[in-house]
């Protein structure tokens, strides 16, 4: 994987946090896309094995948005809902414009 690949991975990243924090909580003073790149970028660290990966993964996350951005648990999961929807829309949009979906 190419620098400029890792550097628009954890920018889309960060772009999805942000965005769904926004949504959740639109009034929440942490939620920075700075922060949101830097916290991208650590969540991908927490998921390099592959199973026992995606469960720290999911636990750094939720220790994320419970911690620093003082979400309760219901909100942190409609961050991860908003996060998977818009991820698999900007998928499917992007199949389609690239003329992969019919």
């Amino acid at each position: 994987m190419t620098l400029l690949a890792i550097l628009v991975r954890f920018l889309l990243g960060g772009l999805l946090l942000w965005g769904s924090i926004r949504i959740v909580d639109g009034h929440n003073s942490k939620n920075t896309f700075g922060m949101a790149v830097f916290w991208s970028f650590m969540l991908s660290l927490a998921g390099v094995f592959p199973l026992l990966g995606g469960i720290i993964a999911l636990v750094v996350f939720f220790m994320v948005c419970t911690r620093y951005y003082d979400l309760g648990v219901l909100a942190s999961l409609g961050v991860l809902i908003v996060q998977v929807v818009l991820a698999v829309g900007l998928g499917l949009v992007l199949a389609v414009l690239s003329g992969g979906h019919h």
